[in-house]
């Protein structure tokens, strides 16, 4: 059977779709159990604008990695006919098998998911296992090169004012509050 790029783009649309419009985030649905505090977390977090932030930053990341893919693919001998949006899907896809953490950094995971998906999308699934390795020691190289730069940047910095003025009241018979 060979998939097109627009029968991806569907299924995983209505994939996401249906996790958003089934996931209970009206104050009229109750949520079972566990979730309960789901709700008032959102809330929570859409009162201090986080979830926006998060949701940014989230985006970000997803064109980062779909990038990165799409570089590395282009970068190997046969995968100059990948598009980026070729790129986005393999991203998106080794993004989420990211939930099946069945290895030590789900090491190997990722890359089945770049040769399937890579598969699925008419590329040789050689390219998208290497273009997932290539990513991925790449992504490494940069976190053990800023890494100490960053390090040495936050523990000189001074520290946030309201963390700095917070202090902690003790009750009077002795336990904290």
């Amino acid at each position: 059977m060979v998939w097109h790029l627009w029968q991806l783009w569907l299924i995983f649309g209505v994939l996401s779709a249906s996790v958003i419009m089934f996931t209970p985030l009206s104050a009229r649905v109750p949520l079972p159990g566990r979730l309960a505090g789901f709700r008032q977390g959102l809330v929570a977090l859409g009162a201090h604008h986080v979830l926006a932030k998060v949701i940014i930053l989230q985006l970000l990341l997803i064109a980062l990695t779909a990038t990165g893919l799409w570089l590395a693919c282009r970068a190997l001998p046969g995968g100059e006919g990948v598009s980026w949006p070729m790129g986005l899907m393999m991203g998106l896809l080794v993004m989420a098998s990211g939930v099946a953490n069945v290895t030590p950094g789900n090491l190997g995971v990722e890359q089945a998911a770049a040769m399937f998906t890579a598969h699925l999308l008419q590329i040789e699934p050689k390219i998208g296992f290497l273009a997932s390795s290539l990513f991925r020691v790449m992504a490494i190289g940069v976190v053990f090169a800023i890494g100490p730069i960053m390090a040495h940047w936050l523990a000189r910095r001074e520290p946030h004012e309201k963390m700095a003025t917070a202090s902690i009241t003790v009750c009077p018979t002795g336990g904290r509050n």
